[in-house]
């Protein structure tokens, strides 16, 4: 009997160290990170050729480049669809094309978002949704249909007005909008919403001088002004940290929220008997559109394990694991696809859904510069706030700098 627990013990021994590993990388952490951990020994026990090992990383972009450049990267790395561009300009992540994924299971949107130059780049996982989100108590307490989000741009202005409090002294208490926050570098967004784009899809050119962004900078300007710059700065000097309690909006210093649909997570942590309305950010010409964001796996470039890895992505396919990936967040398939229990669980989703019924759908540009088009647009839009330089002036100056950079890349 020893022997046979010694021969079988040897023998697992020997098929654990007989199956090659396939190595993940990814940004999540807490409740993320064991979902992910959860699904990967799924994985492991499901065949008996790989083993994936999933690792979450700390400021995963830096730790990411250095690997690619130094010829070791993971087999598999998390990204979102801002990073396929810019990676793959560098030769960094590698076409999946091939790849054994039913792709007719995911929402149209979602595959686009992960094509470039007509290839697929990356594998879908999560979708996060961009809109104006409202408490509804406070807009019952202001006399606003608590249903019902502002449906234009002028609306929106007399709702934040209405929805806007100010102390004795004349210092905002709560405010009804702040057009500018969270802090992820959005002010981009605003430009499709008045109407334009930042990069030109048939030439590729820049377009962030456009008309219709420089009319949509003044509108903003214009906003900011009606409160008093200085009021606005003191009071966003009172904006607490996004995943906590003291969050603007979680708080109540701001009525109306643009955000993703993450932070309907911010609020099941702190304040879970608040009850939240959803609408698309309103357009200058009411039309209803939403910015997506699609979190991916992408397989970079000199992985050593290119193999496993799409057979985890093959596995990660399957409808029931990627419904269990997206957590809290939409699903990333079509509604056939997805199990009527997803949207009793989730408590937002439908509501969401339905508004991206009606809506058109928009993502960041795939431009190989994007992050430094983000970086560039941040620093325009703080010497606007600053009065330092014009709307225009500041809109050329971006184009101009990264004008300078693509011609320097060439």
């Amino acid at each position: 009997m020893r022997k046979l627990l010694i021969l079988l013990m040897t023998f697992l021994v020997v098929l654990a160290f007989s199956r090659s590993v396939v190595e993940i990388w990814v940004t999540w952490t807490g409740d993320e990170y064991r979902i992910i951990e959860d699904l990967v020994k799924k994985f492991n026990q499901s065949q008996e050729e790989y083993t994936a090992k999933v690792i979450s990383v700390s400021n995963l972009a830096v730790k990411f480049t250095t690997a690619l450049a130094a010829g070791n990267p993971p087999d598999l790395v998390h990204a979102n669809d801002q990073y396929i561009a810019p990676i793959v300009a560098m030769g960094g992540f590698m076409s999946l094309d091939d790849m054994n994924v039913n792709l007719e299971q995911f929402q149209d949107f979602v595959v686009e978002s992960v094509k470039y130059n007509g290839h697929i780049y990356a594998f879908p996982i999560k979708v996060s949704i961009f809109g104006i989100w409202w408490n509804k108590d406070v807009f019952k307490k202001a006399g606003l249909d608590p249903d019902k989000g502002p449906q234009s741009l002028e609306e929106l202005v007399e709702y934040s007005k209405k929805l806007t409090k100010y102390d004795e002294e004349g210092n905002l208490v709560r405010w009804g909008f702040d057009p500018l926050v969270p802090q992820w570098n959005w002010p981009y967004v605003w430009v499709y919403h008045f109407g334009g784009k930042l990069i030109d899809p048939e030439t590729g050119n820049i377009t962030i001088d456009s008309p219709e962004a420089v009319k949509t900078f003044k509108w903003v300007l214009d906003y900011l002004k009606n409160f008093g710059m200085e009021k606005v700065e003191k009071f966003r000097g009172g904006y607490g940290p996004y995943w906590s309690a003291s969050n603007p909006f979680v708080s109540g210093k701001l009525a109306i929220f643009y955000d993703g649909d993450w932070v309907t997570h911010v609020f099941r942590l702190y304040a879970p008997d608040a009850e939240l309305g959803f609408a698309p950010l309103p357009s200058i010409d009411g039309k209803k559109r939403c910015y997506v964001e699609v979190d991916v796996f992408s397989i970079p470039v000199g992985a050593k394990n290119v193999e496993g890895a799409k057979k985890f992505l093959e596995f990660l396919s399957k409808p029931e694991n990627l419904i269990k990936l997206s957590g809290g967040q939409l699903s990333p398939l079509k509604e056939e696809y997805t199990p009527s229990s997803f949207f009793k669980k989730r408590r937002y989703s439908r509501k969401i859904m339905e508004v991206l019924k009606e809506s058109e759908m928009f993502f960041c540009p795939k431009f190989p510069l994007w992050h430094l088009y983000l970086e560039e647009m941040d620093n325009a839009v703080e010497e606007m706030q600053a009065g330092t330089m014009s709307v225009e002036e500041a809109l050329k100056t971006i184009k101009r700098n990264l004008e300078r950079r693509m011609r320097k890349g060439k």
